[in-house]
């Protein structure tokens, strides 16, 4: 049985990848150029690189020459050069993504497949006049890191690119590369995890998803800021952007800038705590962005688990009446607390929430108090009913708002 494989793209700005078309998955031939998995039982399996004529992998049971591998079947057995004997695999997205080496922490498949569907991304194939009459979709990821999550969202789009010339002339490719309709825009501040992760992509299955990448290196930006100069325009360019940073609060602002209306803006971070940073700003300067969801991620629950975060005002029965003698000691206490550096942080979420805002965003619930100058919020980080809480990452969600929607306070 025979099914039909995305069409393969070339692998860098002057090469165009001649993989094949067609994918078997019965009885498919190693060829030059192919990683594969050698399994043995009961130990880890070990993922090859592209192989190559006269190239040896050396293993702690034995040498494998390259020359014995290609040619044979998948699930064929080769010999080393100790008579131990190891199956051959072809590796699949996430088992390449995971055993490749890695200089950071990849983002594993599970994951990848759970962020690339929030986007809901539905491509059709190219046809004549699509490119003329439809901007190509673009995705702007910033923080590449290993390069699985850049995979997972190059394999999405790749179906409505065309198919590349059949030639590796530089004029040919780079027009090619200008009728592309799905571009994922990649961009680390660190060079070598650039590099590292450019070969990773290049490296799956002979490149077939790497032309459908863009890779950069900088700070993102200056990275908008030059796309925008460049392409004319005050922002709105991608149609959707994921952050994978450190600090990512702070990048927030260009992130709704770049994002066109409708887009979708994706945070993916460690701590519960890091997406209500991104809540505050988003209110506090009054982002475009509408709150959709934050899922948390982990093992036990393949669609995550949905964490409900968001910023509510003070109930005014809270607050203490000033012209009385009780609500100014309650005033008092409340700013003895914020301004005391040697009482103890609580502990847990709430602790974490204090230390984050000052002590303002977890106070005392029998203490509020609202000021002349600003309403007070409280940021509410809870999972939703029914649920276990299990550790692991998590991922916010925001929508782009067209111009004349009114904000989610105005909604409320």
């Amino acid at each position: 049985m025979r099914v039909l494989r995305p069409r393969p793209l070339p692998a860098s700005r002057n090469k165009i990848n001649t993989a094949r078309r067609c994918l078997s998955t019965v009885d498919e031939v190693v060829r030059e150029g192919d990683a594969v998995i050698l399994r043995r039982v009961k130990k880890p399996p070990y993922i090859t690189k592209p192989l190559t004529k006269g190239g040896v992998i050396g293993t702690h049971f034995g040498d494998f020459k390259h020359d014995d591998i290609i040619g044979k079947n998948y699930r064929d057995t080769v010999a080393t050069s100790k008579q131990k004997y190891a199956r051959i695999h072809r590796p699949t997205l996430g088992e390449y993504t995971t055993l490749t080496p890695r200089l950071v922490t990849p983002v594993y498949p599970a994951d990848c497949n759970l962020i690339v569907s929030l986007l809901d991304i539905h491509v059709e194939p190219p046809s004549s006049s699509s490119a003329e009459e439809t901007p190509p979709l673009e995705i702007l990821e910033a923080g590449t890191g290993h390069g699985a999550l850049t995979l997972h969202l190059a394999r999405a789009v790749n179906a409505a690119n065309p198919t590349p010339p059949p030639t590796s002339d530089t004029e040919a490719c780079e027009e090619w590369r200008r009728k592309r309709q799905a571009v994922i825009h990649t961009l680390d501040v660190v060079p070598d995890h650039s590099k590292h992760a450019k070969k990773v992509v290049e490296g799956f299955r002979n490149g077939m998803y790497a032309g459908a990448v863009d890779f950069h290196v900088g700070d993102l930006g200056k990275f908008i800021d030059t796309e925008c100069q460049r392409r004319g325009v005050n922002g709105r360019i991608f149609h959707h952007i994921l952050l994978d940073l450190p600090g990512v609060h702070e990048y927030i602002v260009k992130a709704a800038q770049a994002l066109r209306a409708d887009g979708t803006l994706i945070v993916f971070c460690p701590s519960i705590t890091q997406i209500a940073q991104c809540v505050e700003v988003i209110r506090k300067l009054k982002l475009r962005l509408s709150y959709d969801q934050v899922v948390e991620l982990g093992a036990g629950y393949g669609a995550g688990k949905q964490w409900d975060v968001r910023l509510v005002p003070a109930k005014k029965k809270t607050t203490p009446a000033l012209n009385s003698r009780r609500g100014q000691e309650s005033v008092a206490m409340a700013k003895n607390v914020r301004q005391s550096t040697t009482e103890p942080s609580p502990s847990g979420i709430f602790g974490f929430l204090r230390r984050l805002f000052g002590g303002a965003a977890a106070p005392s619930p029998a203490v509020s108090v609202k000021s002349e100058e600003e309403e007070v919020y409280y940021t509410v980080c809870r999972p939703s009913v029914g649920h276990k809480v299990v550790g692991g990452g998590f991922v916010g969600v925001w929508r782009a708002k067209r111009d004349w929607e009114k904000s989610d306070d105005e909604d409320e």
